[in-house]
């Protein structure tokens, strides 16, 4: 299972419930897909469905799956009545095919980061098949190795990339998943990369430290 449990504590709690569309994917779908009404979409790890809207306002089709029966219920629940978008509780390293295939963009902001390697591996396996031939896959704040949890605050290892920690930033946030640019390139593989960016963030006060996080654009092969 993918979707820690964690998460569904947050959530429940009303924490991290963001209500505004991440400015860097609004940026990507801009600059990188071919907007249309009726676009093909879906989100991998919606929450509190803060990107939701904006796929509304391009009168997407738009999917998502998250583990957190808190958060699908609320979402169903304000979006009923609305044919355009579809909202499953599921774990998305296993629960993709339940939506079909022939997606135009599939993206997660901040969500696949939080598994392991495997576990990224088995979602990205069913996100070439869901994808249509010169389909795009957005990233959106992934974990840098860069980032200064990583040598600074106390974890317990899970594989070469993938780590729990018991103090700092991430903290009961279950697994965190950490990426170089090698990495991602052998991650995605099979895929054109149109875009990719390290963020560094280089935080002041409170600090120092080092917030890094990565932002891609991939395509799938045409032909």
């Amino acid at each position: 299972m993918a979707f820690s449990t964690e998460w569904e504590k947050i959530y429940s709690s009303s924490h991290h419930l963001s209500r505004w569309p991440w400015s860097s994917l609004v940026s990507l779908v801009h600059r990188h897909c071919a907007i249309h009404e009726g676009m093909k979409v879906l989100e991998l790890g919606c929450g509190a469905g803060a990107n939701i809207p904006f796929f509304v306002s391009l009168k997407s089709d738009y999917h998502a799956v998250d583990g957190s029966g808190t958060v699908v219920a609320a979402l169903n629940d304000e979006y009923k009545g609305n044919a355009m978008v579809d909202v499953k509780q599921g774990d998305f390293t296993s629960h993709i095919s339940v939506f079909g295939g022939d997606f135009e963009l599939i993206f997660d902001r901040g969500a696949l980061t939080h598994n392991s390697t495997a576990g990224i591996e088995s979602v990205l396996k069913q996100v070439y098949e869901a994808l249509k031939p010169g389909g795009i896959y957005i990233g959106v704040d992934w974990f840098s190795t860069s980032h200064s949890s990583l040598k600074r605050d106390r974890s317990e290892k899970i594989d070469d990339n993938t780590y729990v920690f018991s103090e700092g930033y991430f903290k009961d946030l279950g697994q965190v998943h950490f990426a170089d640019e090698k990495h991602l390139k052998d991650l995605f593989a099979k895929y054109d990369f149109l875009y990719l960016a390290e963020k560094e963030n280089n935080i002041k006060i409170p600090g120092p430290w080092r917030y890094n996080l990565w932002d891609f654009v991939v395509r799938k092969p045409a032909v």
